[in-house]
C-alpha cells in the first residue's frame, strides 16, 4: 500500500511542478502558458500519473510500472525539449531587451549633441 500511496504523491509533486517557471533570466521567466505547442502536455502528463496512481490504489491496475515509466520519460523528454525553447526564449527576450535600451542611448546621445 506504501508504494501506490507513493505514486500518488509523486503524481502530485509533479502536477504541483507543472505550474513553476521552466527558464528564468534576470527578471524575465518563461513558464509553459508562454511557450504553447507542445509544452501544453507538460498539464496533461502530471493529470495521467494521477489518475493512473489513484485507481491502482482502489483496483490493481495491470502493469502499472510500465504506465508509470512511460508516461514520466514521455513528460521527462517534453520537459528536455520545453526547458531548452524556454532558454532560446529567455535569452532572446533579453537581447532584444538590451538592443532596444542601446538604441535608445544612442538617440538621447544624438539629441544632446545637437
Amino acid at each position: 500500500m506504501s508504494k501506490r500511496v507513493g505514486l500518488v504523491i509523486f503524481s502530485v509533486l509533479t502536477l504541483i511542478g507543472a505550474f513553476l517557471p521552466i527558464a528564468s533570466g534576470g527578471n524575465f521567466y518563461v513558464n509553459i502558458s508562454h511557450l504553447k505547442g507542445l509544452s501544453y502536455l507538460l498539464y496533461a502528463i502530471p493529470l495521467i500519473l494521477l489518475v493512473l496512481s489513484v485507481v491502482n490504489i482502489y483496483k490493481d491496475v495491470k502493469h502499472i510500472k510500465i504506465w508509470f515509466i512511460s508516461t514520466s520519460l514521455l513528460g521527462l523528454l517534453i520537459l528536455l525539449y520545453s526547458t531548452v525553447v524556454g532558454i532560446n526564449t529567455v535569452n532572446y527576450v533579453i537581447q532584444e531587451t538590451l538592443a532596444f535600451e542601446k538604441r535608445t542611448r544612442e538617440f538621447k546621445k544624438q539629441f544632446e549633441e545637437e
